[in-house]
């Protein structure tokens, strides 16, 4: 019941939400908090996460579920094909441009799951500069997806 209700109340919002052209940061975080509580239900222990955002940059305002496409996709390809599942880290940061904003998963960036293959693609039209989303293999292991929103 509580996932079912937790499921009704981001459908109510959504329309609202995606109405905006821009939320803060903190508006992002909580949205893809109550994502990852519909996830948790579902892939249960094999899903641990990692969110570190100094307070101070929640207030700075993100295009809508700029985060929650990077967190579905880490989710969707690299955490719930695997047996073990995995940690998603989402960080924040400042940079002389903007804000840089990050989820690193276990996946090597390949996956086998299917999807319509446009959110990244949409995502990037979003942003300012189509460069300003970056996706990376980590040389210590794992996947990293992030994106920057210029100031």
């Amino acid at each position: 019941q509580q996932t079912a209700d937790r499921m009704a109340s981001l459908f109510r919002d959504l329309v609202d939400y995606t109405a905006q052209t821009t939320v803060t940061l903190g508006r992002e975080l909580a949205w893809v908090e109550a994502y990852l509580g519909l996830e948790r239900a579902r892939l249960g222990e094999r899903l641990q996460v990692a969110i570190e955002v100094p307070e101070e940059l929640e207030g700075v305002e993100v295009p809508p579920l700029c985060l929650q496409v990077l967190v579905e996709n880490a989710l969707k390809h690299a955490i719930a094909p695997r047996k073990e599942g995995g940690r998603v880290s989402i960080t924040a940061e400042r940079t002389g441009k903007g804000l840089r904003l990050s989820v690193t998963d276990p996946g090597d960036g390949t996956s086998t799951a299917r999807g319509s293959g446009q959110a990244l693609a949409i995502l990037q039209q979003r942003l300012a500069k189509p460069g300003d989303l970056r996706l990376e293999v980590l040389p210590e292991g794992g996947h990293r997806a992030s994106l920057l929103v210029r100031a």
